[in-house]
């Protein structure tokens, strides 16, 4: 679901035991939003040079999850 931290595998992870950065709870959280489809953050999407040539950037997606999936973990 696009969280890249080294968590522990413990039980205790659902109560905090481990440490996640801020952008990877927003991704892990965009992916439920986007029914389960991991669109990779990108800080550029447009590049425009002085000859007028524009270079287009999208995100990068996978399917992590189906949307039923999502769904279920949204509306749980």
């Amino acid at each position: 679901m696009g969280v890249t931290s080294d968590l522990p595998e413990v039980c205790a992870l659902v109560l905090g035991a481990g440490e996640s950065s801020v952008l990877d709870i927003a991704t892990g959280y965009s992916t439920l939003a986007n029914q389960g489809t991991l669109k990779r953050p990108i800080a550029v999407t447009r590049v425009e040079f002085p000859s007028g040539q524009v270079k287009e950037y999208a995100p990068e997606e996978s399917q992590p999850l189906t949307p039923v999936q999502a769904r279920r973990v949204t509306y749980a």
